[in-house]
């Protein structure tokens, strides 16, 4: 029983990312203190785009975190606080990590770009010298 077990863990693991966190316990243990917890992720659902971001790089695949928009915690059961959906987004202040309701982490479009290595409009003008910036407009 015990071989059948791991196999099945073995072979899970080559379909599907952090395929035992599915059959673990403690998400769902923390979920249930996720009110009265000192660390929460709450959600401005104003400031999402819903552009899918969050729900890609979620380890579970929690898709409801781009889909609600109306829900300001948005930790689901099966979340394990991981944060990647946070340090994924690309929206200003859509994604807050707090601590005693103290953000400590927060979406930004600026830690998108450079976590991602990703380069926005804005800093390809700013790294050209002046003369290439108005040459860019003739």
């Amino acid at each position: 029983m015990r071989i059948l077990f791991m196999g099945i863990f073995f072979v899970g693991s080559f379909f599907k990312k952090r395929f035992f966190c599915f059959f673990c316990p403690m998400s769902a243990l923390q979920f249930l203190f996720t009110r009265i917890g000192i660390l929460r992720l709450t959600k401005d659902g104003s400031k999402c785009t819903r552009c899918g971001n969050c729900s890609r790089v979620c380890d579970v695949g929690i898709t409801a975190i781009a889909e609600d928009i109306d829900s300001k915690f948005i930790v689901k059961d099966d979340c394990m606080m991981c944060f990647k959906c946070v340090e994924a987004c690309p929206e200003e202040g859509a994604l807050d990590v707090k601590v005693f309701n103290m953000k400590i982490f927060s979406a930004t479009e600026e830690g998108f770009f450079k976590r991602y290595g990703h380069v926005s409009d804005l800093e390809k003008t700013q790294d050209k010298p002046e003369k290439q910036k108005d040459e860019d407009y003739e």
